[in-house]
């Protein structure tokens, strides 16, 4: 065996034997990592309540006004709508109109983002950002759940909504009718 050989030899054993030592530590590790996360799991169980959301404080249905393709990074895999509708938040009557860009992820979920802007019929006023995921069936109807930020600046009625965040579900066919359930996040 020449010199090359040798060198190569000892530089493979080298390397086999950090890795085997490396793994035994690794796996040490995430052994008493597991450990620590299952002993702490059990103590959570006991503190932790279950969500109930109850009855939705928000309603809202819209039609999309306008829809056209986004290039975004060279393809055309977006899409940006425009939509208004109507609704009621806390018993109180508002128009709405916004934008939504739909982002598609592979197979057929979608996601959603963007801002919508209340007008109470006493022109109190409460804008949101959302983000959305969601799946398109068959039918081109869209289901999705998401999270919709109030901002700083809700006014009248309306002003309760000034920086909470609400959980939502909708609905939108393939038309452009939608219809949103929200419920308050606990501030």
């Amino acid at each position: 065996m020449n010199n090359k050989n040798i060198k190569t030899s000892l530089a493979f054993f080298a390397f086999v034997a950090t890795f085997g030592m490396v793994t035994a530590s690794t796996t040490t590790t995430i052994q008493r990592a597991v450990a620590a996360l299952s002993s702490d799991a059990t103590n959570l169980t006991n503190t932790i309540h279950p969500l109930t959301l109850g009855n939705p404080y928000f309603v809202e249905y819209d039609k999309t006004t306008s829809q056209k393709p986004m290039v975004i990074n060279g393809t055309t895999n977006e899409t940006e709508i425009t939509f208004s509708g109507h609704g009621t938040a806390k018993d109180i009557n508002f128009t709405d109109n916004g934008n939504i860009l739909i982002i598609q992820r592979g197979g057929s979920a979608v996601l959603l983002q963007g801002k919508d802007n209340l007008v109470s019929s006493g022109g109190d006023k409460a804008s949101l950002n959302l983000k959305e995921l969601g799946h398109v069936d068959a039918n081109g109807m869209l289901k999705g759940d998401g999270a919709a930020f109030y901002d700083a600046n809700a006014t009248g009625k309306l002003a309760y909504l000034s920086n909470t965040v609400s959980i939502y579900t909708d609905e939108v066919d393939k038309s452009g009718n939608g219809k949103v359930l929200a419920w308050e996040w606990n501030k």
